[in-house]
């Protein structure tokens, strides 16, 4: 009985908090990719190697295409019928611009004294379905928020968000990613 209601508990707990990173990424094959969305993604990848992934977030299943060119690590996720959703790219934080990297930084502040940006994506949103238009905002390097995964500490403890930022640095999305076994390396 007791052992039944901490599992309920533990459940209930879970369902309460939305804000947890949980992904459940699979490779798969090309064929199992939605049809309509490769065209595009061969466009961009331009004669790269492009691995292919089924995704689960907990709530939603989602297709995410990866592949490097240019020297930049590019994902693009994709929903079930094959529409993309963004474009993500990683970079390095000198590549953002200074004033923005400042606002984002006095926010990072604000989580702990000690922090690690462990990745960062500037991301492209599909807004009206146009992959011309898409193409044309990534080349003027017009995107419209920008992705982190930062590790913080404080005090004794380690902990991991997943930040979504505007271009005014407000956050927009907070996420708590699940601890690594290996966190003591980090700081």
């Amino acid at each position: 009985m007791v052992v039944l209601f901490a599992f309920a508990k533990a459940n209930f707990t879970q369902a309460q908090s939305p804000t947890l990173k949980f992904e459940k990424e699979e490779r798969v094959k090309k064929e199992e990719f939605p049809a309509d969305a490769l065209p595009y993604i061969q466009q961009l990848a331009d004669g790269s190697r492009i691995k292919y992934y089924r995704e689960f977030d907990g709530e939603q299943t989602s297709y995410e295409a990866k592949f490097k060119t240019n020297r930049r690590k590019y994902s693009m996720e994709y929903d079930r019928d094959g529409n993309l959703e963004d474009i993500e790219i990683e970079v390095s934080k000198k590549l953002l611009p200074k004033t923005e990297w400042e606002i984002i930084q006095s926010r990072l502040n604000t989580y702990a004294k000690r922090w690690k940006v462990e990745k960062i994506q500037l991301q492209y949103v599909n807004n009206n379905d146009d992959n011309d238009h898409l193409t044309l905002q990534i080349a003027r390097k017009n995107y419209e928020n920008i992705e982190m995964i930062v590790a913080f500490k404080d005090q004794r403890n380690i902990y991991r968000k997943e930040l979504l930022f505007n271009r005014a640095g407000e956050i927009l999305k907070e996420r708590d990613v699940k601890r690594r076994v290996y966190d003591f390396l980090l700081f």
